[in-house]
């Protein structure tokens, strides 16, 4: 077997920094050396500034490892100044609902949705934000629970989870699926607080998700991997339920469905939504592989092309920095010919920087949070180094 060391591809600089470790790499157990190497161009007000994952194969090599600079000029996040308060209470709320045991639940606390919400709605005011983080903890709830579940019990959350938001009425106090009550009370707020054009939108969009989720679970239960790209991108964009977070973006804004409908807005919802799952994919692909999932873009690439991890890697560096570049051009086409002295067209251009946050926003977050990386999270972003983890059984708690 070969050796492998992972770095970052800067893909507006197309600059690969690789360093010689000495990596030891074993069937079924692979303790492989990862590096990650920050590299960051401003993107038009700073909206997005992204990297991905490139690998590079190099020969073993006897000297001790190295990490890649981070860069020079940190990124500035922009946080909401209600984010604490707002997190604490989102993270109580979940909480009240009991979806896990309590070890369980001291670790979802770890993934630090707060975080992710603060970054992804910094215009949000407290209400609008605490509704947006309540829907990210609900999300992140439910894409925990369903990752184990067979095809007919995650139907029967979908049903659960859509039936109180179409039918409110219908859910009684002694129903068994916490789902059920979680979704009831997060839509009823909700809905007297968000606009119509989010709400609408909120709804169409949930139930794909929900749908997509239910999908996943079948090709998990068979242990099949999508043929192409293009097949796994028509499932990913609904399993990574972006588009209803896209949506929340929309709680103060009401903006005339002809200008949100437009083929060029959906193109770059599309495109946004490609280039955050398919970053995702990436950084989380190291505890993926360790627990064996399948639902993964270099997982498809591998077994599309039959490809080794660097091949698959660098492969995506590719795929990612042409798809960022139509977002880019795209972006900067909309704003350019939308004028803020049209109230409809000034709220879509609110709507379209917000878009172009998010793709930023849960990159940022992703080494905020210990999801991927456990605790070693700020390590991996100051250092640059962590090591690929071992295949192994996990065992829910």
């Amino acid at each position: 077997m070969s050796d492998w060391t992972i770095g970052i591809l800067s893909v507006w600089k197309g600059i690969k920094l690789i360093g010689p470790a000495d990596v030891r790499n074993r069937v079924e157990n692979a303790s492989v050396t990862v590096y990650f190497s920050l590299k960051y161009d401003h993107f038009p007000k700073k909206a997005i500034r992204h990297s991905v994952i490139a690998i590079e194969h190099i020969s073993t090599m006897k000297e001790d490892p190295f990490a890649f600079p981070l860069p020079e000029e940190e990124f500035q996040t922009v946080l909401q100044c209600q984010n604490l308060k707002v997190s604490a209470d989102s993270a109580n709320w979940i909480d009240s609902f009991k979806l896990f045991s309590p070890a369980r639940q001291l670790k979802f606390r770890l993934i630090d949705i707060g975080t992710l919400t603060a970054l992804s709605y910094p215009l949000h005011s407290k209400e609008h934000l605490r509704i947006a983080c309540d829907f990210m903890n609900l999300l992140f709830a439910v894409d925990d629970l369903s990752d184990v579940l067979d095809p007919h019990d995650a139907r029967q959350l979908a049903d659960a989870a859509l039936d109180v938001m179409l039918h409110p009425e219908k859910l009684s106090a002694e129903s068994e699926h916490p789902v059920g009550h979680l979704h009831k009370d997060f839509w009823e707020r909700l809905s007297t607080i968000a606009s119509k054009t989010c709400l609408d939108r909120f709804v169409k969009s949930y139930r794909i998700y929900m749908n997509a989720m239910v999908q996943e679970a079948k090709e998990r239960n068979v242990h099949s991997v999508r043929t192409s790209v293009e097949e796994y991108l028509k499932l990913r964009r609904g399993t990574s339920a972006i588009q209803p977070s896209f949506d929340l973006l929309l709680l103060p804004l009401d903006i005339p469905r002809l200008y949100l409908e437009s083929s060029s807005i959906k193109k770059l919802e599309i495109i946004a939504i490609d280039l955050i799952a398919v970053a995702n994919d990436i950084v989380s692909f190291n505890v993926e592989q360790a627990r064996g999932d399948i639902h993964n873009f270099i997982v498809v690439l591998m077994n599309q092309h039959n490809l080794s991890i660097q091949q698959a890697m660098d492969l995506a560096g590719n795929w990612y920095k042409t798809r960022a570049r139509q977002f880019l051009d795209l972006h900067n086409f909309l704003l350019e010919s939308h004028s803020d002295n049209d109230p409809g067209q000034a709220n879509l251009k609110v709507y379209i920087r917000g878009i172009a946050n998010w793709v930023t926003a849960n990159y940022e977050w992703s080494f905020e949070s210990q999801r991927f990386f456990g605790s070693l999270h700020r390590e991996v972003y100051r250092s640059g180094v962590v090591d690929l983890l071992p295949r192994r059984v996990t065992a829910v708690v």
